[in-house]
């Protein structure tokens, strides 16, 4: 179900949500129960799987959306993504750091909106950061900068925080951790 939409080549892309990737059901208490008739998440485990590409080239294609990430948070580099150290911007800077990239020879890198670094949150990984760690190593458990000015708030941006899987705003002067995309 759903409507079929076209990316980036003429790729096929569903216009359903991501999955969640939450598989197991929990009490009120917290404790594990059956998924079944509980109407959580994980009995009805709805929305689009979740697909990368790693091309080896310091990118990540997210085939889910037809978005192509950088492996690495801003400051670092390598295949595993330990060389250097994960860097903090003012909102600003963040912004022009994206525009400014040219890994795998592209230049058209940018901060992603709130919503693309939404996709980014998984909720079936056991602790955090909440992403997939084999596509996106070295990912910090804390906030990371969107593109997408806070509408409460117009000297605040909204940022993904991996430590819990959420979007929040925060003061544009605060320094947060950058993925860039393109796409």
């Amino acid at each position: 179900s759903g409507v079929t939409i076209f990316g980036k080549a003429g790729t096929a892309l569903s216009a359903q949500p991501l999955k969640t990737n939450q598989t197991i059901c929990y009490d009120a208490a917290g404790a594990v129960v059956a998924c079944a008739g509980t109407g959580q998440d994980g009995q009805y485990l709805a929305g689009v799987a979740r697909s990368y590409t790693d091309p080896v080239n310091g990118t990540i294609t997210d085939n889910s959306t037809g978005l192509m990430w950088k492996k690495c948070s801003g400051g670092l580099s390598g295949a595993p993504c330990t060389t250097g150290t994960a860097s903090t911007y003012t909102w600003i800077n963040a912004l022009a750091q994206c525009e400014a990239d040219t890994t795998a020879s592209f230049t058209d890198w940018r901060l992603p909106n709130v919503y693309e670094l939404s996709t980014l949150v998984d909720f079936g990984v056991a602790a955090a950061p909440f992403i997939n760690a084999t596509y996106f190593p070295a990912t910090q458990s804390n906030y990371y900068w969107s593109a997408t000015t806070d509408p409460a708030s117009y000297t605040s941006a909204m940022d993904v925080d991996f430590n819990v899987g959420f979007a929040n705003g925060n003061g544009k002067a605060n320094v947060f951790y950058v993925r860039c995309v393109r796409g």
